[in-house]
């Protein structure tokens, strides 16, 4: 496989779970990445979300339970580091 000299982030989220992120495709610089929306699954939405927030993460939608396709789920949404919007998403109590 050839080395394209892209950046490519792995987050390891334990148990063999692994986020892979990859800075957009246009000619945005690499020394900044930016990513619009990421959104993780979560057993505990409450519990990320108040983690998220202690680690200076600021707060954009509290968690509440929402229609999502056929099912109704758990999730809220958080401003990252570089503005970028975190959804955690998991089931409704």
């Amino acid at each position: 496989m050839r080395d394209s000299g892209k950046i490519i982030y792995l987050v390891d989220m334990g148990e063999n779970s692994v986020v892979e992120l990859v800075p957009r495709q246009f000619e945005d610089d690499e020394a900044n990445p930016r990513w619009g929306h990421i959104c993780l699954l979560t057993d505990d939405v409450q519990s990320a979300y108040d983690f998220a927030l202690k680690l200076g993460a600021l707060p954009r939608v509290e968690p509440r339970t929402s229609i999502i396709g056929e099912g109704q789920y758990k999730h809220c949404f958080v401003f990252g580091p570089d503005s970028e919007v975190i959804e955690f998403l998991g089931p409704r109590d």
